[in-house]
């Protein structure tokens, strides 16, 4: 088998976006999510994930921007942490979670 050879090109983010593979990657998503404190030290210990405080005056609530392009990762954080975080935006978002959850309790409510 014949290794294909590291290239030292830089990235060019406008090339790709106006290549027609773009078309299989997922854009980055800015999301606002509200930790517990406890939470937030476990999910800034364990997760190798781009994010930002916004406001951590209230150890209670905690609010992080995550940037990520992936929404299956976001929404195992938010189904993992559960009570103990909240998705706040984008709106859209907010919206797929919530009739994620309502279709996810359809299924199970009757077990």
């Amino acid at each position: 088998k014949k290794k294909r050879k590291k290239s030292n090109i830089p990235f060019d983010r406008v090339s790709f976006e106006a290549s027609p593979e773009s078309q299989f990657y997922w854009v980055t998503v800015i999301y606002t999510v509200q930790f517990n404190s406890y939470s937030f030290i476990h999910f800034s210990n364990t997760n190798e994930i781009e994010y930002k405080v916004i406001n951590d005056d209230n150890p209670l609530a905690i609010i992080v921007e995550i940037s990520c392009n992936d929404v299956f990762l976001i929404q195992r954080i938010l189904f993992n942490y559960g009570i103990y975080v909240k998705l706040l935006s984008p709106p859209e978002a907010v919206l797929d979670f919530k009739n994620k959850i309502s279709a996810l309790e359809k299924h199970y409510g009757n077990l």
